[in-house]
């Protein structure tokens, strides 16, 4: 019996709502309540948004739950996967150098 080889699918794009009750099941009480409310979900000059703070723990902390964040791996995975999404919703900083750093392949890769 022959089998087919599996295909890859692409994530399935989600909302701007989707994605943060996904960061929102991934935080403590005390991080949420500062990103209640939505100006925080996009870059700004005056708060990370909620996926930064991710990849930064991610970066910073070799991807261990701490700072308000947990299951920083998974959430890494997630966000990876909608990155093209992301950049377009503004919901990550990719003018900033350690962000952008973030993103580039050689990186992804060592992920």
């Amino acid at each position: 019996m022959k089998t087919k080889p599996v295909k890859k699918t692409k994530p399935v794009k989600k909302t701007k709502k989707q994605i943060m009750k996904f960061l929102f099941k991934h935080m403590d009480k005390k991080t949420r309540d500062k990103y209640k409310d939505e100006s925080t979900h996009v870059k700004n000059d005056d708060i990370t948004t909620p996926a930064d703070l991710f990849i930064m723990q991610h970066l910073c902390e070799r991807g261990k739950d701490g700072n308000g964040v947990r299951n920083v791996s998974k959430v890494i995975n997630f966000l990876r996967e909608r990155k093209a999404q992301l950049i377009e919703l503004e919901m990550i900083k990719v003018e900033e150098a350690s962000i952008v750093d973030t993103w580039t392949d050689e990186v992804i890769v060592s992920w």
